[in-house]
């Protein structure tokens, strides 16, 4: 079964999802990204973009269009 990638939705200049199982276990044991209020995480851009292009979370604008990396 496949994993289902967490969803970012970019802002400025950061990467910001709700805080689940995976995106704690990415901080735990890789210390990606900053626990932020209301139960959300954050990731610098380039912590975003590696997390995508690895396959972990996908990164959204704020009309709930998917950005690759070309367009960031």
């Amino acid at each position: 079964m496949a994993e289902r990638k967490a969803k970012a939705v970019l802002t400025k200049v950061r990467a910001i999802v709700q805080s689940n199982t995976q995106t704690r276990e990415l901080y735990d044991k890789g210390r990606f990204g900053e626990p932020i209020e209301n139960k959300k995480i954050q990731y610098s851009l380039i912590e975003g973009i590696f997390l995508q292009e690895t396959g972990k979370i996908n990164i959204y604008d704020s009309k709930n269009k998917r950005i690759s990396f070309e367009n960031l």
